[in-house]
């Protein structure tokens, strides 16, 4: 049996472009992607976040031989918003919105919708976090 490997990711994600919408017409601004980054040096897959007049979407791919394991969202008007380490990343096991897999279950791509939270207007910032392991080479990278 390979060894799994299963690393933090951190990703702070500042979606400057996307705004709550009012209850007009106006299209929805355009999806905001962002590199997923293992161990602060690998590209392993992307966030994609995206939005509707009622709901955020936030979708994380990952590529072979990467696999998610969590998956974590938190949605806020500052960055005061957001549990913090002194280093400035998200404090894990403080998210909102968390989705959990199984290495057999061999996920690459996932979507969290959740409804926009109610009275956040203008700007947002997203905070998106995934544990990730690698099928194949049995490393374990600082995290």
């Amino acid at each position: 049996m390979k060894k799994q490997v299963v690393i933090g990711i951190f990703l702070m994600l500042v979606l400057t472009g996307i705004s709550l919408m009012p209850s007009s017409p106006a299209p929805p601004p355009p999806p905001s992607t962002v590199d997923l980054i293992a161990d602060h040096k690998t590209d392993i897959g992307y966030v994609t976040v995206r939005n509707d007049p009622d709901y955020i979407y936030v979708n994380y791919t990952v590529v072979n031989p990467w696999y998610l394991l969590e998956t974590d969202v938190q949605v806020g008007k500052n960055l005061s918003d957001f549990h913090l380490n002194p280093k400035g990343n998200p404090c894990p096991g403080k998210f909102e919105y968390k989705m959990f897999f199984e290495t057999t279950d061999v996920v690459q791509n996932y979507i969290e919708i959740f409804r926009r939270p109610t009275g956040l207007k203008g700007e947002i910032n997203i905070s998106a976090r995934a544990i990730v392991y690698n099928s194949e080479t049995g490393e374990i990278p600082t995290a």
